[in-house]
């Protein structure tokens, strides 16, 4: 009687690969990936045609992404300028309010009639270019608020973000790099620890943080030793300075051996 087999993997199919007697090559007819037939003489010559269609496809993909990437970046330089355009009129509409409550108060306490109404004049006028410079924030505001919803723009930011971020981690490896060839260990954990936070992000430096990693082990280690040692040469004269050379050393990671002497 034979006994059926449902396979959902690769690794179903190993775990029962010994019942299958596999005495010859597979068929052409039946390979994943079709065989040329060396007799005969077109066959090369299509795959040659097949392969130049399949470039041809290709850098029609590459220019129409191109393309959106160009209209992209068009509309992220444009949402950049309404932004700029709109911190300017922001801090317009704030002056002008100020300049019509201050000169609404001397409409009010002015010293003399004259300079009541003036100051009257230009706090109506200052309450006016508020007014407008407020109407115009709204626009910009609405048009800077439509360009960042579209999802071509959404994906240059996001880009930019991660460029950013991946620089950050850099420049704080780098700052690693100077700690640990300065022996300064403390500094060099902590801020291993705050990439270790946000290194899933830039995944091209996990090798570079893994080695940044067992060099501060190494520092840690060494240091350790270092201070087992000056320890031992004063502990009988100055066991306090014996002490205070111990005390700041953190067990947790040493050597167990290491660790034990200490």
């Amino acid at each position: 009687m034979t006994q059926g087999l449902v396979l959902n993997s690769l690794t179903d199919l190993a775990a029962v690969r010994d019942r299958f007697v596999v005495d010859e090559r597979v068929p052409d007819e039946l390979a994943l990936v079709p065989v040329i037939d060396g007799r005969d003489p077109d066959a090369i010559g299509t795959l040659v045609a097949d392969a130049q269609a399949a470039l041809v496809e290709f850098a029609s993909v590459i220019e129409a992404d191109r393309a959106r990437r160009g209209t992209a970046q068009v509309g992220l330089a444009q949402w950049r300028r309404i932004r700029t355009e709109l911190h300017r009129v922001g801090r317009v509409a704030g002056q002008t309010r100020d300049a019509a409550a201050r000169a609404d108060e001397i409409a009010r306490s002015g010293f003399t009639e004259g300079d009541r109404h003036q100051a009257r004049s230009v706090a109506e006028h200052m309450g006016r270019l508020a007014t407008r410079a407020d109407a115009h924030a709204a626009v910009l505001q609405r048009e800077a608020d439509a360009l960042a919803e579209r999802e071509d723009i959404k994906r240059l930011l996001d880009e930019e973000r991660s460029k950013e971020r991946e620089m950050e981690i850099r420049e704080t490896l780098t700052l690693v790099e100077e700690h640990l060839d300065h022996a300064r260990h403390e500094e060099a954990r902590r801020l291993l620890t705050s990439v270790e936070k946000n290194i899933s992000d830039v995944p091209d430096l996990n090798q570079t943080v893994e080695t940044l990693q067992n060099r501060a082990r190494a520092v840690k280690v060494r240091m350790a030793e270092e201070a087992l040692r000056e320890a031992r040469r004063c502990h009988r004269r100055e066991p306090v300075a014996a002490l205070d050379l111990l005390e700041p050393i953190e067990l947790e990671g040493l050597p167990e051996e290491l660790a034990r002497h200490l």
